[in-house]
């Protein structure tokens, strides 16, 4: 499996940019979307929008069942949901190279937009979307390269993956600390100390209503897959936030592991 990430630091893959480095989006007038794609990417809104990234990997199996997806797809009779932070694209790429986009939304109730007149988004067509990526990962089982944490690792992070970040696969991590936005720095985090990091969240935080202000420090725990967690530090008190299932979640860190974290010095 191979990864292409985009470069320059910025988040996802290579796929998920157009040619001047801003985001992809339906072009006007896109000509029809079918079968026969050979690969598909699946991207975010980073680095605009709410700063969603997706994977590193492209589908390269059962891209036509994912098309498949799309086009089963009713015409759009409810469109009226709220804006969240959960847009995604999805890059098909030909054999010829030429490319078409698909953009849909998380939530029910929303546009998924492609060629011809919008479609009927919903939930349930997301999961499908996602559920193509998970199924290949499952199936290909490849390790991810020994270095992912290098082709992750930026300050500014993400703030949301468009496949989930299972805490239980944690096996990296890094820090973003600065007084301000143009002085921060990064740390790489050792495996270990992610761990713990990871391992603590469940019994050391609590349900928060809403989040709060928050610091230019932050903490990115990996999973093998390059998806990433983050823990935001709270500007008017100790701990961290960070999105649980439910909610957002206020983590107060352990006095051991807080000594370790405090003990990390930039490194880029």
């Amino acid at each position: 499996m191979r990864f292409d990430p985009a470069p320059d630091g910025r988040p996802g893959a290579a796929a998920c940019y157009d040619a001047e480095g801003k985001g992809i989006r339906v072009p006007e007038n896109q000509p029809e979307i079918t079968k026969g794609a050979v690969e598909a990417w699946l991207c975010g809104e980073a680095p605009d929008g709410h700063g969603t990234v997706g994977p590193l990997e492209p589908l390269i199996t059962n891209v036509d069942a994912l098309v498949g997806d799309y086009l089963a797809l009713p015409p759009l009779t409810d469109g009226n949901a709220q804006e969240a932070a959960s847009f995604f694209h999805v890059v098909l790429v030909y054999p010829d190279g030429t490319r078409r986009v698909i953009e849909g939304d998380d939530q029910d109730s929303t546009p998924v937009i492609g060629s011809g007149k919008p479609k009927q988004g919903s939930s349930e067509f997301a999961s499908k979307v996602r559920g193509h990526w998970l199924d290949q990962r499952f199936v290909t089982k490849v390790p991810v390269p020994g270095e992912v944490i290098n082709l992750v690792a930026s300050c500014p992070g993400p703030e949301h993956n468009v496949l989930a970040s299972p805490i239980d696969d944690v096996n990296a991590g890094w820090m973003c600390h600065g007084k301000t936005h143009d002085t921060v720095k990064k740390t790489i985090i050792d495996g270990a100390l992610a761990k713990r990091i990871a391992e603590s969240l469940d019994i050391n935080s609590t349900p928060m209503e809403g989040g709060e202000s928050v610091n230019q420090n932050s903490i990115h725990l990996v999973t093998p897959w390059g998806e990433s967690i983050l823990l935001q530090s709270l500007a008017d008190e100790d701990g961290f936030q960070y999105r649980g299932e439910s909610s957002m979640m206020k983590y107060l860190v352990p006095a051991d592991l807080a000594r370790d974290i405090d003990a990390l010095e930039p490194n880029a």
